[in-house]
């Protein structure tokens, strides 16, 4: 919650693979979450690397496919 100075949001790394990595962190009920992926920093190049993952405040966690050995991922939360 970007309101409220003690809520935080931690994204882990749960595991590595030869082309896949694992992100977790604990989710919030209401809250629909996208792990996207982009090759820049553009705003614009960020693509939904899966399907939205809905929040019930337990931790939760998606595989993403690694390509390449450069790129950037980012976890949008929307209510």
């Amino acid at each position: 919650n970007p309101t409220e100075a003690t809520s935080v949001f931690r994204v882990g790394l749960g595991q590595l693979g030869a082309n896949e990595l694992t992100l977790t962190w604990t989710s919030q009920t209401g809250v629909s979450y996208v792990v996207e992926t982009a090759a820049t920093l553009t705003p614009s190049s960020f693509q939904p690397a899966g399907p939205a993952v809905t929040g019930d405040g337990t931790v939760k966690s998606a595989t993403v496919a690694v390509t390449g050995v450069t790129g950037f991922l980012r976890v949008r939360a929307q209510r």
